[in-house]
C-alpha cells in the first residue's frame, strides 16, 4: 500500500480561477499513481449563511468553486482537524462533509458532534483496511459533546481512540495539527504525543499547522512527520500581508509511505515549492530534510517558544491593526470581548517557559 500525504490545503478566493491548474501535471501524475492520497484541508467550505469564526481567530471562508482542486488531483481523503474547522460554523463542517461523500472522498478529524469527529476513516485501499484518524490542538475549535469541531488531541482520547481503531485496521495512520507556528524545529509539546500515538498502535503520524517543513523522525521503526508545511495555502489570505518565515511558507512535503505486510514503513519525501502570485504548487529540487533520530532536545521547547510566539505576535499585531483600520475602533471593543481567561493563562504560561529556558 503506497499512500501520499500532503501539508495544508486551503482552497481561499484566489484559486477559483481554473482550479485544477493550480497543481502542476507532473504532481498530479505522483499523487494519482500511489494507492491513495490524502490532505489536511484547512478551510472548510463556506455556504450562504453560515456563521463566521470572530475576526481574532482570524477567519479564512474556504470557496466550493476550488473543490474541483480537489477532486481533480485524485485526493481520496481529506483531515479537517485544524484551528480553522469552524471558521464557517457548524454549517461549514457539515456541508463540506456532505460534498466530499457526493465526490466520494472520506473525511476524518472534525465532526458535528465529538463522536463523529474522532470516529476514524476505515479505507479499502490496494486489498487491505487503512485507518485514519486526525486530532487538533485545545481551542474552541474542538469538538465536547454535541458541540461540532475538530476532535481534541489529548493522551485520553488518544489512549481509547487508537488502540480500538488499530484492531479495526491494518494500517493506522494518525493526523495531529499542533504545534509552534513559523517554527522549524518539532516542540516538546507534540514531540510527546506522537510517540504516544506510536506506543498505542499507530503506524504512522503526519503533523501540520506550523506551516512551515519540520523534521521527520523514526520512532519505534515508524516515521513521525512533524509538520509537512504548506501544500497550497495562500498566504495573503486573511485581513493583512505578514510576511514571517515567508519563503518557508510556500514550500512543503509530500511523503509518500509505502506501508508493507512484514516490516516497517518505509518512505520518501517529495519536496514542493509554489509562487506566491500565481499559486501552482510544483515539484521542488531538493528537500533539505533528512530523517533524524531525535528532532528537538527536551529543553529546546522555550528556544521554540520564543521565535515562534515574536513571529505570531507580529502577524496579530499586523491583523489588528489592519482589521481597525477596516473596522474602525469597534473592531478593537470586539476584540476585547473575545479575549477569555485562557488566553491570558497561555500567554503568561509561554513567558514562564521562555523566561525558564533562558536560566538553563
Amino acid at each position: 500500500m503506497r499512500v501520499a500525504f500532503v501539508g495544508d490545503l486551503g482552497l481561499s478566493s484566489r484559486l477559483i480561477a481554473d482550479p485544477e491548474s493550480h497543481i502542476s501535471p507532473g504532481l498530479v501524475r505522483l499523487l494519482r499513481s500511489c494507492d491513495m492520497a490524502v490532505a489536511n484541508l484547512e478551510l472548510p467550505i463556506r455556504v450562504k449563511g453560515a456563521s463566521t469564526a470572530p475576526y481574532s481567530h482570524p477567519s479564512l471562508a474556504g470557496r466550493i468553486e476550488a473543490w474541483p482542486l480537489v477532486t481533480g488531483a485524485g485526493f481520496g481523503a481529506l483531515c479537517l482537524a485544524s484551528n480553522h474547522c469552524l471558521d464557517s460554523g457548524r454549517k461549514g463542517i457539515a456541508f463540506t462533509r456532505y460534498l466530499a461523500a457526493g465526490s466520494g472522498i472520506q473525511i476524518f478529524g472534525a465532526g458535528l458532534d465529538e463522536t463523529e469527529a474522532r470516529r476514524p476513516v476505515i479505507a479499502d485501499v490496494a486489498g487491505r483496511r487503512l485507518g485514519l484518524l486526525g486530532y487538533c490542538k485545545k481551542g474552541p475549535f474542538t469538538a465536547s459533546g454535541t458541540r461540532a469541531g475538530a476532535a481534541l488531541l489529548s493522551a485520553d482520547n488518544m489512549r481509547a481512540d487508537i488502540p480500538k481503531a488499530r484492531r479495526m485496521c491494518d494500517v493506522l495512520v494518525v493526523s495531529m495539527h499542533a504545534g509552534m507556528e513559523f517554527v522549524e524545529e518539532a516542540h516538546p509539546d507534540v514531540i510527546g504525543p506522537a510517540r504516544l500515538a506510536v506506543d498505542l498502535g499507530a503506524d504512522c503520524v503526519i503533523g501540520h499547522h506550523p506551516h512551515v517543513v519540520q523534521p521527520v523522525e523514526i520512532y519505534r521503526g515508524k516515521p513521525i512527520f512533524y509538520s509537512l508545511g504548506n501544500f497550497l495555502f495562500d498566504n495573503r489570505a486573511g485581513a493583512t500581508l505578514c510576511k514571517v518565515q515567508w519563503s518557508e511558507r510556500h514550500r512543503g512535503l509530500v511523503a509518500v509511505v509505502s506501508f508493507r505486510d512484514d516490516s516497517h514503513p518505509v518512505f520518501e519525501n517529495i519536496p514542493v515549492e509554489y509562487d506566491p502570485d500565481d499559486l501552482t504548487v510544483r515539484q521542488a529540487p531538493t528537500s533539505g530534510i533528512e530523517p533524524v533520530a531525535t528532532p528537538a532536545r527536551p529543553s529546546s521547547g522555550a528556544a521554540a517558544d520564543s521565535r515562534g510566539l515574536g513571529r505570531i505576535v507580529r502577524r496579530e499585531l499586523l491583523t489588528i491593526a489592519a482589521l481597525t483600520r477596516l473596522h474602525g475602533p469597534s473592531f478593537l471593543f470586539s476584540l476585547a470581548s473575545d479575549i477569555r481567561p485562557r488566553h491570558l493563562r497561555m500567554i503568561w504560561n509561554s513567558i514562564l517557559r521562555v523566561k525558564r529556558g533562558k536560566t538553563v
